[in-house]
């Protein structure tokens, strides 16, 4: 992995965590998305742990930790169908 790109992995991870937490629904959906297609995106499980640790006054269902666990193993499974390239 670049410089560059592990700067971006950063920035953009960073940039989640904030609009997660602030629940910008409009910014995080998006990026969410754009950010488990192009890397693994193991990091956001523990996110949604944290965030649901942090949030869950009582025991209930872990909404994010669920949510993007789902996201992550769906996005792998998909990831190789959406990248397949035909070269003549």
């Amino acid at each position: 992995m670049t410089t560059n790109s592990l700067f971006i992995r950063v920035l953009t991870f960073s940039t989640l965590c904030f609009v997660w937490y602030f629940a910008i629904w409009l910014v995080a959906v998006p990026l969410t998305i754009w950010y488990v297609y192009n890397f693994r995106a193991y990091e956001l499980v523990v996110l949604g742990i944290y965030i649901d640790v942090y949030f869950l006054s009582q025991l209930s269902i872990p909404y994010y930790t669920l949510g993007f666990l789902a996201l992550v193993i769906f996005m792998e499974i998909l990831k190789p169908s959406l990248r397949k390239r035909d070269t003549i």
